[in-house]
């Protein structure tokens, strides 16, 4: 398990691992610290390049839902102001970090510049992934997990900004606010719109 490698062992891509052996346990360990250190490269990398758009106050440091809402509210009141309409859309999504295709999240890492070995190792990361499902004592058969990010893991939520932001930046002509998969599309109406 490397960067400079561009691998990452297919055991720990199972989202269902059997936490009794020590070996794995050692291995999670290890990928969680790995996993720390991927994120504060990615994070850094972003914030240095100013290549996410301020309007995210998901997963931020010093960003939270409050934040999100006082320049919601700050953008509300100056139209209400200026005595013109707002139209607002609110949008959460189902399953979010569920739904993101792999391929475009891949092209993302492309769109910001990140290193190719280290866009190599999330790619070896993301692709080739098993699923399995329990229910009491049963197990279902594994499948392959062709989309989604791993929850619950430290990569997901910065892997979603990055996809998220690029989709949101694709609509022209509309502010938005996002609290991660929240998201606000606002727009000033005029007599013509």
């Amino acid at each position: 398990m490397s960067t400079s490698g561009s691998t990452f062992p297919n055991l720990i891509r199972a989202m269902q691992v059997s936490y009794f052996l020590e070996a794995i346990r050692s291995l999670l360990y290890l990928l969680k610290i790995m996993e720390r250190v991927i994120v504060e490269k990615l994070n850094s990398h972003l914030e240095l390049n100013n290549l996410i758009s301020d309007h995210q106050h998901g997963f931020y440091k010093n960003l939270s839902t409050v934040s999100q809402l006082v320049v919601i509210h700050d953008y509300i009141q100056s139209a209400l102001d200026r005595v013109i309409q707002i139209d607002i859309i609110l949008i959460d999504l189902l399953k979010t970090f569920d739904q993101i295709f792999l391929r475009e999240l891949i092209h993302c890492l492309e769109v910001y510049e990140i290193k190719v070995q280290l866009k190599n190792w999330l790619s070896a990361y993301l692709n080739d992934r098993k699923i399995v499902v329990k229910v009491a004592d049963t197990l279902s058969t594994w499948i392959d997990a062709t989309s989604g990010v791993p929850q619950g893991r430290f990569l997901g939520p910065v892997l979603f900004v990055m996809y998220i932001d690029i989709c949101i930046n694709a609509i022209s002509q509309i502010d938005f606010g996002l609290f991660a998969d929240d998201t606000k599309l606002l727009r000033e109406a005029s007599a013509s719109s």
